[in-house]
């Protein structure tokens, strides 16, 4: 059994399988930018208890559109499991340049472990298919992380999707705990099939 302290060293806190105790609160926001894409992002999340988190994954892009969603996530497996799971489901909208807006759903799975020692980790896979109006997108990502030092974390996602549009992206990342409730994270988003570009990604990550 992995002891909660090495993991709350070495992960980051997304929702997941691992959910946010009762009454925290997790926020996310930053922004991606390159000659492909640039977009700022905010995801939000909040515990429910019983094994229940509350998120909120939104975006605007530079050309006009974005998209707003409220997902929850609930665990599956007990607070001892090696392997947590956990199921996702979320509506929301699209909004197009044109100002047109498409309700999109969202429904899945994700599944993770951690691991203590000198080098304590984390390893996640969240699969998810998303309604859009008239297409249906189906998403594959899965990251790995590492602590590298008592401050700093490593992690690296292959983020793939098939659907209308498929793409493959590649995307490491540094995170720094800057105090207690604060990261900061830097990394890189590059195309490996469907996109070509590369992006530079920065945000700040709060807890309270």
């Amino acid at each position: 059994m992995l002891a909660a302290g090495a993991l709350g060293a070495a992960h980051p806190a997304d929702a997941g399988p691992w959910p946010r105790p009762p009454g925290e609160t997790f926020l996310s926001f930053g922004a991606l930018a390159g000659s492909a894409a640039s977009e700022t992002q905010v995801w939000a999340e909040r515990g429910l208890g019983a094994g229940w988190t509350l998120a909120l994954d939104a975006a605007a892009d530079r050309a006009g559109g974005g998209r707003a969603m409220v997902l929850a996530f609930r665990t599956l497996t007990g607070a001892d499991a090696r392997l947590r799971l956990a199921a996702l489901a979320g509506a929301g909208g699209t909004m197009l340049p044109d100002g047109a807006v498409r309700p999109a759903l969202r429904t899945g799975m994700t599944a993770g472990t951690g691991w203590g020692g000198r080098r304590p980790g984390w390893a996640q896979l969240d699969l998810a298919a998303e309604w859009r109006g008239d297409a249906v997108a189906w998403k594959a990502d899965a990251t790995l992380g590492l602590r590298v030092a008592p401050r700093w974390r490593a992690m690296v996602e292959l983020q793939g999707e098939a659907g209308p549009a498929a793409t493959l992206h590649l995307a490491p990342a540094a995170v720094f705990a800057l105090r207690e409730g604060l990261d900061l994270v830097a990394g890189a988003r590059f195309g490996l099939a469907g996109d070509p570009g590369a992006s530079v990604r920065l945000s700040a990550w709060l807890r309270f």
